[in-house]
C-alpha cells in the first residue's frame, strides 16, 4: 500500500512534526477544524492534547457525541505512536477501542494523554485517556496503527 506522505513529514521525525504543530509553525489537519484539537505536550511516546466539544458535536442526549471523543483518541495515542517515526514515515489507524464511563458535557475542556505502548517494524500500539476540567475519567481506549516505513 502506497499513501502520499506530505512534503512537512517527508523533511521531520515525528517529535519534531509535532512540536512544530504546537508551536504553530505547522498547521493543523483539516480535521481539527471539525474536532477542534490541540496538542500541549509532545515527549518521546508522550502526547498531551486538549479539546472541547459544543453546539455541533451533540448526541440526542445533548452530550458530546462518541465520534468525537473517539477522535480525539484516535489523535492523541496516534500521535504519541507518531514520536517513534523517522522523517518520511507514516502510520494509519487499523483499530481503536474506546471505553466511555461518564459523558463529556459540551463547552467543557477535555484533557486526553496518549502513551506508546510497544512500536514494532509495522505496527505501533498506545492507550489514551480522556479527562474533564474537574480531572473525571471520561474514557480510555487503545489502538493499534500500522506503521508505513
Amino acid at each position: 500500500m502506497k499513501i502520499q506522505i506530505s512534503e512537512d513529514r517527508k523533511n521531520l521525525n515525528g517529535i519534531e512534526y509535532l512540536q512544530k504543530r504546537v508551536t504553530g509553525e505547522l498547521p493543523e489537519p483539516s480535521m481539527n477544524v471539525t474536532v477542534p484539537i490541540k496538542i500541549t505536550l509532545v515527549e518521546a511516546g508522550r502526547v498531551l492534547m486538549e479539546a472541547i466539544g459544543g453546539g455541533k458535536h451533540l448526541n440526542p442526549a445533548n452530550t458530546i457525541h462518541g465520534g468525537f471523543i473517539a477522535t480525539v483518541m484516535d489523535s492523541v495515542m496516534a500521535a504519541s505512536i507518531r514520536t517513534t517515526l523517522k522523517a518520511g514515515e507514516d502510520l494509519t489507524t487499523i483499530e481503536i477501542n474506546v471505553k466511555y464511563l461518564r459523558p463529556a458535557l459540551p463547552e467543557t475542556k477535555l484533557f486526553a494523554e496518549g502513551r506508546l505502548v510497544n512500536v514494532s517494524r509495522r505496527i505501533g500500539t498506545a492507550e489514551g485517556t480522556l479527562k474533564n476540567d474537574a480531572g473525571e475519567l471520561l474514557a480510555f481506549a487503545t489502538i493499534s496503527c500500522m506503521i508505513f516505513r
